[in-house]
């Protein structure tokens, strides 16, 4: 299958400490990858290099073939990455709707000028960009809360709402840093479902999590990180029962018995 994101002897340090360590690895299209491993292993770090928020100290991220080089954020968005966060970036003080209107891609430019000066073209921008995050509301169930202000949401919904304001700028990739943290039960099957909904649209996936439930049910495929360097990788299967994974990380509770 196709690659869509390959990381290549990627590395990293700040001051004397190497976060990342030669590191490599291959996302495949229309996969849900997942890139697991202790707290301070460094999966972050790797995030923010792919987003373009941090620079490699070596080695090369290319996105569909193309080496993203030095490309700043927004142009790595542009692209077709999108991303959430570990700690929920939205804007409080807006309304559901509005966070989404916000970060919406619309199929139309029309320039900054002729946009403050045209009335019209003013209008149909703020049309496109409102029928896009609608859709996106309705897409992730979210639809209901349209017009409530973000700071009033439950923590899960506020998740869901991140994932839709990354999905609302098109994506071909979408990185989620841990997007199961702090939901319960129910709320991570809702999760689950709208990242298999993702998936089956034909939307690759990348995510650091630490809910093992999460992870061994959906990934297709897991990188395993420690201090800086990939030490696994594989199905959930062969992950589960990888001695070094377990030692390192896992613990025998999430070792598949009989394999």
């Amino acid at each position: 299958m196709e690659d869509i994101l390959r990381v290549e002897n990627l590395s990293k340090q700040f001051g004397g400490l190497k976060a990342v360590d030669q590191f490599s690895m291959n996302v495949q299209r229309n996969a849900i990858h997942a890139l697991i491993g202790p707290n301070g292993a460094g999966k972050t770090t790797i995030t923010n290099l792919i987003c373009g928020e941090i620079q490699q100290d070596s080695g090369e991220i290319l996105f569909q073939g193309e080496s993203l080089g030095t490309l700043k954020v927004f142009e790595r968005a542009r692209k077709g990455i999108g991303r959430t966060y570990q700690n929920i970036r939205l804007f409080d003080t807006l309304t559901v709707l509005e966070n989404m209107t916000v970060a919406a891609k619309v199929e139309h430019s029309y320039g900054m000028l002729r946009t403050i000066f045209s009335y019209k073209s003013s209008q149909m921008e703020k049309k496109e960009r409102r029928d896009k995050a609608m859709d996106i509301l309705k897409y992730i169930g979210l639809e209901h809360l349209a017009n409530e202000h973000v700071r009033g949401l439950p923590y899960g919904n506020r998740k869901i709402l991140e994932i839709g304001r990354a999905l609302v700028t098109e994506p071909s990739l979408l990185l989620l840093d841990e997007p199961a943290a702090g939901l319960n039960p129910s709320e991570r099957r809702r999760l689950m479902d709208i990242i298999y909904k993702i998936h089956e649209d034909q939307i690759s996936v990348f995510m650091i999590e630490h809910n093992m439930d999460v992870i061994m049910t959906i990934s297709d495929r897991i990188t395993v990180l420690n201090f800086g360097k990939k030490i696994a990788e594989g199905t959930p299967k062969e992950i589960q029962n990888n001695e070094e994974v377990i030692t390192a990380y896992l613990g025998n509770r999430f070792k598949k018995q009989g394999a």
